[in-house]
């Protein structure tokens, strides 16, 4: 597969679409993707007999990284003339150049247009951060804890009354979101919410009566998932 190929593809998978309920999953893979690309450049230099920069790409997420005289030096050998540690300078000043490049074509791939014409400016311009923009990002995008799992509630009490194929497909889509809910709850509040008895009630309150008439009671050995996906 050529760079382009390969690179058309990053540009594909990163693409957000804007909506809010998407952001926190798509922020992830834009440092994971960061990152990758920090590591396969700290990967050339360690086979090239070099020590890794601390320069992660996705510092810029946060602040305008510099290059500071004492980092130079500490990664220099003792003999370094002031040539060696002015030429290294300028050549972590030059990473830092290609890394922002890269950063800002990237966004202005992967953003919304209509965030992008908020901008001052373009993308491109030097004189906006990066963490200004990321900055911008968060504040227009970011949800709390609290908007993700009202809305991943809302998705599961509201799934039951939207036509589904068969009762299997439904109890696999509750499923889904019953272990996003209580993979939220447990992060934030310690505590599970969503049991299969909550799926078992939705299914069995959208049936037909004389689909299971009385083969379903409402106890904890009646109510349970697999006696309602057999039935």
């Amino acid at each position: 597969m050529s760079d382009a190929t390969t690179n058309d593809k990053w540009v594909t998978d990163l693409k957000f679409n804007g909506r809010k309920v998407m952001f926190t999953a798509w922020k992830a893979r834009i440092i994971a993707h960061l990152n990758s690309k920090s590591t396969e450049d700290d990967y050339k230099r360690v086979m090239d007999d070099k020590k890794p920069l601390s320069l992660a790409h996705s510092d810029w997420l946060k602040f305008k990284p510099i290059i500071n005289d004492v980092d130079v030096a500490a990664d220099m050998p003792p003999s370094a003339t002031a040539a060696n540690l002015e030429a290294e300078k300028m050549k972590r000043l030059y990473y830092l150049r290609m890394q922002e490049s890269l950063i800002r074509s990237l966004f202005g791939k992967v953003l919304p247009n209509e965030f992008l014409i908020q901008l001052p400016g373009t993308i491109n311009n030097p004189d906006l951060n990066l963490s200004d923009v990321w900055a911008r990002l968060e504040r227009e995008y970011a949800q709390s804890s609290l908007d993700v799992s009202t809305t991943l509630y809302l998705q599961f009490i509201t799934l039951p009354t939207k036509p589904f194929k068969c009762v299997s497909d439904l109890i696999k889509r509750m499923r889904s979101l019953q272990n996003q809910l209580n993979e939220l709850y447990s992060k934030n509040i310690e505590i599970p919410f969503i049991s299969e008895y909550h799926i078992s009630q939705a299914v069995v309150a959208v049936l037909p009566h004389e689909y299971f008439g009385s083969n379903v009671n409402q106890t904890t050995d009646g109510l349970k998932l697999s006696m309602v996906h057999f039935i």
